[in-house]
C-alpha cells in the first residue's frame, strides 16, 4: 500500500532540498544564538570584575587610564601583571558604554 501511495504521489526533489535548507538554516541560528549568549555572559563577568577593579585573568589590580576626545571618551583597563587589556567607549552625551 505504502509503494503504491509513493508511486501515486512522489515527493518533489526541490521540496526536498528546500525542508532540508530550513531545518539547516534553524540549527544555524540556534548555534548563533547559544554563542551570542556566551560571549554576552563573558563580557559581563569581565565588566564585573573591571568595576571591582580586579583582573579576571589573574586577579591582580586593574589600571585605568582615561582619554577624553570632543565626541567621545575612551577607558583603557590594563593589568598590572598580565598582558589584559580592555578598551570601553563612551558618547559622552548619551552616556551609555
Amino acid at each position: 500500500m505504502f509503494s503504491l501511495l509513493k508511486r501515486l504521489f512522489p515527493t518533489d526533489p526541490l521540496k526536498e532540498k528546500l525542508k532540508w535548507a530550513k531545518k539547516r538554516k534553524k540549527i544555524e541560528n540556534k548555534l548563533f544564538w547559544k554563542i551570542d549568549r556566551k560571549k554576552q555572559k563573558e563580557e559581563k563577568r569581565i565588566k564585573t570584575f573591571i568595576d571591582n577593579d580586579i583582573c579576571p585573568t589573574c586577579g591582580e589590580a586593574v589600571k585605568l587610564t582615561i582619554t577624553t576626545d570632543d565626541d567621545c571618551t575612551d577607558n583603557h583597563y590594563k593589568c598590572t601583571n598580565c598582558s589584559f587589556e580592555k578598551h570601553y567607549y563612551c558618547d559622552d552625551e548619551d552616556g551609555e558604554w
